[in-house]
């Protein structure tokens, strides 16, 4: 995730986003969040939920590698204080997933992204027996970064299917 160090390119591309939003074509906001924790992330994420409680859409929020847990609640902190309802945080692992699933707003989903370097097939199961989804489980693939499997959310669901998951 790439935020412009540069304030007045950082304005310039925020302000774009919100022409672009007024042209109501879109149908969700992301992927936004905190990789670092810089404080460009942290204007650009704001601003982002800003315009999604604007425009009332929903948004798509990435959790990092890094300070994963301390970030995350960071985010879910900005989610409530923007009092945005409707939104995926994505990247989620067993290091995450409790904090997310302590809001108890049904409309914020929990996205697991199965790749290599993140979080595996078997690891996405587990977190889906152990935790209550209660219909907020969403499985994706990173496969565009870094060493990553097209076939792996399909892999998945084989996996889920094969432990009586339907």
């Amino acid at each position: 995730m790439m935020v412009p160090t540069d304030t007045k390119v950082l304005d310039g591309a925020l302000n774009y986003l919100e022409q672009a939003l007024k042209t109501k074509k879109a149908i969700a906001l992301g992927e936004t969040g905190l990789h670092r924790g810089t404080p460009e992330e942290f204007i650009s994420f704001k601003r982002h939920l800003e315009l999604a409680r604007q425009y009332n859409m929903p948004v798509i929020i990435h959790t990092p590698h890094e300070q994963k847990g301390e970030l995350t609640k960071v985010i879910m902190k900005e989610l409530q204080k923007h009092k945005v309802e409707r939104a995926l945080i994505d990247h989620v692992t067993g290091e995450n997933i409790a904090i997310v699933l302590q809001d108890p707003r049904r409309n914020i989903k929990i996205g697991v992204s199965i790749q290599k370097s993140n979080l595996s097939k078997k690891e996405a199961l587990l977190l889906y027996k152990n935790y209550s989804y209660e219909n907020r489980y969403m499985m994706n693939t990173n496969a565009g970064n870094g060493p990553g499997d097209i076939l792996s959310v399909i892999k998945a669901i084989e996996s889920f299917e094969k432990a009586g998951f339907q």
